[in-house]
């Protein structure tokens, strides 16, 4: 069987880091709710920037997946 060569590894790992990265969000959002309706207002705005960050960091690796594509 042929090895993966780093390049493949690379958009294999680029395609996990966002689908992990979603899945967080979702989390924190979900917690961000909770914290709110628990009255953690401040707390719950945190978290919920958190998970906008992490939407951030993914434009970002879907950027960086694409070029590679494109190289």
């Amino acid at each position: 069987m042929p090895q993966a060569s780093d390049g493949d590894k690379l958009a294999i790992r680029l395609s996990h880091w966002m689908e992990h990265n979603n899945e967080h969000a979702r989390e924190f959002r979900e917690w961000g709710q909770k914290a709110g309706s628990l009255g953690h207002g401040a707390a719950s705005d945190d978290i919920m920037r958190a998970a906008e960050q992490l939407s951030k960091v993914n434009a970002f690796l879907l950027a960086a997946a694409e070029k590679l594509k494109g190289e």
